[in-house]
C-alpha cells in the first residue's frame, strides 16, 4: 500500500502516530498485566534468558501488531490524512504571540497573558455553568423517576 499524500503533513503525522502508538503500547502492556488473572494466560510457552513468554504476553503482542497495522492504515486512510494535513495547514497560519525574535517582546508577552487569562475565564465559567446545568437537572430526573 502506497503511502497517501507522501511528503505533506508530515509533523502533524508524526506527533499523531506517536500519541497513538503510546496509548497502543499502554493498553497492550495493560493487558499483559491484567491478563495473568486467568490460568490459561499464565502457561509458559518458552523461557529465555530474557525471561518468560507466556499466553498473556503473546496476546499484548497481539494486540499492538493490530494496533500497529490499523495506525498505518489511519495514516493513510484519505479524510483522516486531509484533515491532519488541514490541521497543520491551519496552524501555521496562527499569529503566535510569543516570538523572542521578534521586537516588542513586552508587548506579546502581555497580550499572551491576557489571551490566556481569557481562555482560563471562559473555561472556568463554561465548566461552572455545566455543573449547575448537570446537578439541576441530575435533581429533576431524580425527582421525576423516584416521584419523591
Amino acid at each position: 500500500m502506497a503511502i497517501y499524500r507522501k511528503g505533506e503533513g508530515g509533523l502533524v503525522r508524526g506527533v499523531a502516530v506517536a500519541l497513538l502508538f503510546a496509548v497502543a503500547l499502554f493498553g497492550a502492556k495493560r493487558l499483559a498485566e491484567w491478563l495473568p488473572r486467568f490460568v490459561w494466560a499464565q502457561q509458559s510457552l518458552v523461557v529465555t534468558q530474557l525471561g518468560t513468554l507466556t499466553w498473556a504476553r503473546v496476546c499484548a503482542g497481539v494486540l499492538l501488531a493490530f494496533c500497529v497495522a490499523g495506525l498505518w492504515v489511519l495514516m493513510n486512510h484519505a479524510k483522516s490524512v486531509d484533515f491532519l494535513i488541514d490541521t497543520e495547514s491551519e496552524l501555521r497560519k496562527v499569529s503566535w504571540p510569543v516570538d523572542t525574535a521578534q521586537p516588542r517582546f513586552a508587548d506579546r508577552y502581555r497580550e499572551l497573558w491576557q489571551s490566556s487569562m481569557v481562555v482560563i475565564a471562559s473555561v472556568l465559567i463554561m465548566g461552572g455553568t455545566l455543573y449547575v446545568y448537570n446537578k439541576v437537572l441530575s435533581l429533576g430526573f431524580a425527582q421525576l423517576v423516584l416521584g419523591g
